[in-house]
C-alpha cells in the first residue's frame, strides 16, 4: 500500500471471526481458558478452576471497549455451579474473593496491526468481533506506519 501526502481522516472496520477471537483471548489470557464464545454484547470465557481438589467450571461474561488503542475486558457476569451473577451481585456476595477476578484487564493488539492504525472501537456481534481503527494521517504515504506495531 502506498500513496502521496496525508489523509485528513480515515477509519477501517475489521470483522474478526469467532475462531480468531477465541485464539486471541486464549493466547493472551493470564489464566487457562477452556472455551470462548461470542454472545452479544459479551464475550463469554469458560475455565475450570480447582477448589479444594475439585475441578469446578466457571464462566465470565466480558464487556469489551477500546481504551488507549487496546481492548479492555471488563467482567459483567460470573457463572459457577449453575448460577449466574452480575459482577455487582458477585462482589456483594463474595467480597474479597472477587478482587482480581472482576478487575478489568487489557489486551494489547498493537503487535498484530500496523503502527498507523489505532483501535477506537470494538463491538461483539453474533459471528464476529467488529474492531474499528483510526488511520494516522500519514498511513498511506509512510511505510513505517504500515509496519506491524509492538506491545510494551
Amino acid at each position: 500500500m502506498s500513496g502521496d501526502g496525508t489523509v485528513d481522516s480515515g477509519t477501517a472496520t475489521v470483522d474478526i471471526d469467532a475462531a480468531s477471537v477465541s485464539t486471541l483471548v486464549t493466547e493472551r489470557s493470564t489464566v487457562p481458558v477452556d472455551d470462548v464464545t461470542l454472545d452479544p454484547p459479551l464475550v463469554r470465557v469458560t475455565a475450570s478452576v480447582d477448589v479444594l481438589g475439585l475441578s469446578l467450571g466457571a464462566g465470565i461474561g466480558l464487556g469489551l471497549a477500546a481504551v488507549d488503542g487496546a481492548i479492555e475486558l471488563t467482567p459483567q457476569e460470573v457463572s459457577a455451579a449453575g448460577a449466574t451473577f452480575s459482577a455487582t451481585q458477585f462482589r456483594e456476595r463474595f467480597g474479597a474473593v472477587s478482587g482480581d477476578l472482576l478487575a478489568p484487564s487489557t489486551v494489547c493488539i498493537a503487535d498484530s496491526v500496523p503502527r498507523g492504525l489505532t483501535l477506537t472501537g470494538v463491538e461483539v456481534a453474533r459471528d464476529s468481533m467488529d474492531a474499528t481503527f483510526a488511520l494516522s494521517p500519514s498511513f498511506l504515504s509512510d511505510p513505517a506506519e504500515q509496519e506491524t506495531g509492538s506491545c510494551s
